[in-house]
């Protein structure tokens, strides 16, 4: 699997079990495409295109090709150095 698949699948799963209703999620998501569309070209190339399709300001691929082949997953919320040194 691609990073950027399981990437789209990880927004996806987390959409789906929002505590917010899809209408908010879906308006979030409109109002930064109509954001986007007005930039100047400058401006729109620094602008975070994730937003375009993420709602979540905390879930982004920070380090990596998009295109690599993933074949396993460390997955974790608030983890530390140490608790990743334990998976090797």
């Amino acid at each position: 699997m691609k990073l950027e698949k399981l990437y789209k699948r990880a927004v996806e799963i987390g959409i789906k079990n929002d505590l917010r209703r899809k209408e908010e999620i879906k308006r979030i998501i409109k109002e930064e495409k109509e954001k986007y569309k007005k930039l100047e070209d400058e401006e729109a190339e620094y602008y975070d295109k994730d937003r375009l399709f993420n709602p979540f300001s905390d879930t982004r691929v920070l380090n990596g090709d998009l295109n690599t082949n993933i074949k396993k997953v460390i997955a974790g919320i608030d983890m530390e150095v140490g608790e990743i040194l334990l998976t090797y």
